[in-house]
């Protein structure tokens, strides 16, 4: 299975909706209370022949990417949680 198909199954079937789904990622929301590391675990434990995941969460799309441009940028297959890295 196509990794992006994988982790869209696996947020979708853990109550989250898919907004875009590309070639190289995924954007997904809920309004669940949700255990962030439990998901980010989860995605990582898939084997995707050494390809690294990072993630950005926020209260909105812009808090979102400000969060990934934070995990991206310090190491990646990271998760990065923009109330928490200001």
């Amino acid at each position: 299975m196509i990794p992006q198909k994988k982790i869209s199954k696996m947020l979708l079937s853990n109550g989250f909706e898919i907004i875009f789904q590309a070639a190289d990622g995924v954007t997904a929301k809920t309004d669940n209370e949700v255990n962030l590391n439990f998901v980010f675990d989860k995605i990582k434990s898939y084997s995707f022949d050494e390809i690294t995941f990072s993630a950005g969460v926020g209260a909105n799309l812009r808090e979102a990417y400000v969060a990934l441009l934070n995990s991206k940028s310090n190491g990646k297959n990271m998760i990065s949680i923009y109330k928490d890295i200001l």
